[in-house]
C-alpha cells in the first residue's frame, strides 16, 4: 500500500512540475509578446513628443526596475539579453541622440521644443538569443 502511495506522490508531484514549468513558460511568452507588441506598434508611424516621451520613460524605467550595472559615465551597460536601447536622429545634429540624455535632462523643455514636431521610428532590431526588441531608432521629421 506505502509502495503505491508513495508510486501517486511521485506521479503527482512529477505533473506539478511539468504544469508550472509550462505555465511559467507560457507566462514568459506573454511578456515578450507584450514588450515587442509596445514597441511594433509604433514601427513606421508618426508620433508626437509626448509618445515618444513615454517610450523613452518606459525603456528607462525597465532599465531601472530591473537594476541594471551602469559605467562611469552613467550609460547602462548593455546585457545582451533584454536592455532596450532608444536613439533619436534630429535634423538639426548629425550623430544619434542616446535617449537617456533626454530622460536625464528636464523633459518639460524638450516637451516645450518639440510639441510640434513629429517622429518617426525606422528601426527595431530584435535580439537574437531572446527575439526581444532591443534597439528602436527614430528620426525627427
Amino acid at each position: 500500500m506505502k509502495k503505491i502511495l508513495t508510486f501517486f506522490v511521485i506521479i503527482i508531484a512529477i505533473f506539478g512540475t511539468f504544469c508550472y514549468i509550462y505555465n511559467q513558460r507560457k507566462i514568459d511568452l506573454s511578456r515578450k509578446d507584450a514588450q515587442n507588441n509596445y514597441y511594433e506598434r509604433i514601427y513606421d508611424k508618426e508620433i508626437g513628443v509626448n509618445e515618444l516621451l513615454s517610450v523613452i520613460n518606459k525603456a528607462v524605467n525597465e532599465k531601472q526596475s530591473d537594476n541594471y550595472v551602469k559605467d562611469s559615465t552613467g550609460k547602462y551597460i548593455d546585457n545582451s539579453e533584454n536592455l532596450v536601447t532608444i536613439k533619436i536622429k534630429f535634423k538639426d545634429t548629425e550623430e544619434d541622440i542616446n535617449a537617456e540624455k533626454i530622460y536625464k535632462n528636464d523633459n518639460s523643455k524638450f516637451k516645450k521644443l518639440y510639441e510640434t514636431v513629429k517622429f518617426k521610428c525606422n528601426e527595431i532590431k530584435y535580439n537574437e538569443k531572446t527575439k526581444l526588441v532591443n534597439y528602436v531608432h527614430f528620426d525627427e521629421i
